[in-house]
């Protein structure tokens, strides 16, 4: 009996000790995972602006993981399509917190160039003026409306573009935007058409898009993908017959340029037609050339006429 009791003692001065110790080991924990979260909240905090010129600021933000943690506005908003669907491809938005995302948020150096990654820079604004042609202007003063710069990290199979606004006090990433429009398992966008031509309901700038005369194929490989190829070039267009949809219209021929900056789509239906197609949609009516007060605009498409069965969609912009 005097041995079960000892037994009893010793086993509950064990019990105790243990459980000592797991205090002590949550307590220690709790104050690493502290140390830690502080120490990368004061690296973060000890990290400056690289500079208020977007050309200089992007070059370090691309390469340093603090800083493209420090000067990114979270919750970071994220687009990209939904490629499951199957007639009317939408954007999905994901609105990401800095613990879901995992830096560097941009792909650094050497895998970029590892994966054949190339960048390149635009004012957001103008959405097509290189932002280097910019950079000599005056830094905005405290008040001043902020101003968006915007870059795209792109390939043959990826085009995703990083939006950054500054304020007087620095850049910030606010947005990324993912326009790939063929998926890693191959898939095409339903309503791809669309896309390339609209970057924003009111605009149509093919960016990113274009044919390459050496390879004699679509810089992207979309119309490749989905069994399409040129059936003519010459010194402004190549021509390509297609089966597509564009604003639910049959579309049977699109022009690329070779040179210049005019990209051109034949519907099979009259200008009136087309323009209520686009209307519906977009909320948008882009003027029809034949109309007396016609003006053509930099990067505003525009309808041409060719009979009453016929109409071309025209996005005519400089480079």
């Amino acid at each position: 009996m005097v041995i079960e009791m000892r037994m009893m003692e010793i086993s509950k001065m064990i019990i105790e000790s243990c459980m000592k110790c797991m205090i002590y080991a949550g307590i220690l924990l709790s104050v690493l995972v502290s140390g830690l979260a502080a120490a990368s909240d004061s690296r973060s905090a000890d990290v400056a602006c690289p500079s208020l010129y977007f050309h200089q600021f992007i070059k370090v933000f691309m390469e340093d993981a603090n800083v493209q943690r420090k000067f990114t506005k979270f919750p970071l908003k994220k687009m990209r399509f939904d490629f499951k669907s199957k007639y009317d491809a939408k954007k999905v938005i994901l609105l990401l917190e800095e613990k879901d995302d995992h830096f560097p948020i941009i792909p650094p150096k050497k895998e970029r160039k590892d994966r054949d990654l190339q960048i390149e820079s635009f004012s957001a604004d103008a959405y097509g003026i290189d932002s280097e042609l910019l950079r000599d202007l005056p830094e905005p003063l405290s008040g001043d409306k902020s101003y968006q710069e915007m870059i795209a990290i792109k390939s043959d199979k990826q085009q995703i573009f990083y939006n950054f606004e500054k304020t007087d006090a620095c850049w910030n990433l606010v947005s990324i935007d993912d326009k790939t429009l063929i998926s890693e398992d191959g898939k095409v966008v339903p309503n791809w058409l669309e896309w390339i031509f609209f970057q924003r309901p009111e605009t149509c700038l093919p960016l990113m898009f274009y044919y390459d005369t050496e390879s004699k194929r679509s810089n992207t490989g979309i119309l490749e993908k989905l069994g399409y190829t040129q059936y003519k070039d010459d010194l402004q267009y190549a021509y390509f017959t297609i089966n597509e949809k564009f604003y639910g219209l049959d579309a049977n021929e699109m022009l690329i340029p070779t040179y210049g900056s005019e990209y051109s789509v034949v519907i099979l239906a009259n200008a009136h037609t087309l323009s209520d197609a686009i209307f519906r949609k977009t909320g948008k009516r882009f003027q029809v050339a034949t109309a007396s007060e016609f003006q053509q605009e930099f990067g505003v498409p525009y309808i041409f006429p060719i009979d009453d069965s016929k109409s071309l969609f025209v996005c005519s912009f400089n480079f």
